[in-house]
């Protein structure tokens, strides 16, 4: 692995952004001595480029002193932090947010609560079934990201979704199911939705049983509603303009996402492109700026070859297609 390589991976380690893969070689990497010494330098570097706000005197030490004492990082292979480690790692809870990695009560008197996050993550053209501690199911689409603590505790279970996924939620009056995009928060007691939420696009919530409550808030302020849906009820929220747009769907094309059918409804050929990216992971280019407009309604087979796929788009529009090299063009006849 080249150096460059290795830097962008222990960046990502300490920013917790790295996917199951990713972690799984960063924890074996730095049981090495030199992928302990290649992490303690970045650690050092981060540091050393941080001029910290709101720290007191002394607070490193009692940081410090609270996790030698107290915290040992879960990891899915063994690895032993000596005091370096252990001393940056205060430094940076006080600062750049890796305090995240770890729960602490703020009384001595009182016992350590660790929070275990789970971290799930597919990346393009890959789906997968996940299975709840409490039953729940959620299908999680191709370059998502569902995060959610290990035991869901409290009295409210909690996720954190950056992508696409479908949820078949297990029952519980006393504990409300609670899915974080950004901004938006959708919760529901028992029933089965799905989620669109992708950076830079608009977030869509629609139901497939069950009642929905989609609301949002920014920073400390009171959650907003948006919408309360029904099965069949799908609303789009713009995050930039905090306006919605609630229409009608289908079942069959809300159910049917978690099987693999796609169904796109008098969408943009451009947002239609850019979902078939995702879920086979290869390249689209629509030739003439004008065919992104096109506007078409198709449902197709999303586990076929995308070339069926295709076949739907060009027979709908009048387009036609080549493939090289894991791209696809799109052009006018």
């Amino acid at each position: 692995m080249q150096e460059s390589d290795i830097n962008i991976l222990l960046k990502k380690y300490i920013d917790h952004n790295c996917s199951p893969e990713e972690l799984s070689v960063v924890l074996k990497y730095i049981q090495l001595p030199e992928g302990k010494q290649a992490l303690e330098d970045l650690l050092s570097k981060e540091w050393n480029a941080f001029v910290p706000e709101e720290a007191l005197p002394g607070d490193s030490d009692l940081w410090f002193d609270r996790i030698e004492k107290k915290v040992v990082p879960e990891a899915t292979v063994p690895f032993r932090l000596d005091n370096t480690w252990l001393k940056y790692a205060a430094i940076l809870i006080l600062t750049i947010g890796v305090g995240a990695w770890f729960m602490l009560q703020a009384p001595d008197s009182h016992p350590t609560e660790q929070l275990a996050m789970v971290d799930h993550y597919n990346p393009k053209g890959r789906r997968t079934q996940i299975t709840l501690r409490d039953g729940s199911i959620v299908h999680l689409g191709a370059d998502s990201r569902l995060r959610y603590p290990n035991h869901l505790k409290g009295n409210k279970r909690e996720l954190f979704l950056d992508g696409e996924a479908f949820f078949e939620v297990k029952h519980d009056a006393k504990r409300p199911f609670v899915v974080h995009t950004g901004d938006v928060q959708t919760q529901v007691l028992g029933t089965s939705f799905k989620i669109k939420a992708f950076k830079n696009e608009n977030i869509s919530v629609a139901v497939a049983t069950g009642k929905v409550s989609v609301g949002y808030k920014k920073q400390q302020s009171k959650l907003k509603s948006i919408a309360v849906l029904t099965p069949g009820e799908q609303v789009s929220w713009n995050a930039v303009t905090n306006r919605s747009v609630t229409t009608s769907s289908s079942l069959e094309s809300i159910k049917g996402w978690k099987d693999g059918n796609l169904s796109f409804t008098d969408d943009r050929l451009d947002d239609i492109s850019s979902d078939l990216e995702r879920w086979y992971n290869t390249r689209i280019l629509l030739k003439d700026p004008i065919i992104k407009t096109y506007s078409l309604s198709i449902t197709v087979n999303g586990n076929a070859p995308i070339t069926s796929a295709l076949d739907a788009i060009t027979m709908a529009t009048g387009l036609k297609y080549s493939i090289a090299r894991n791209i696809i063009t799109l052009s006018k006849q």
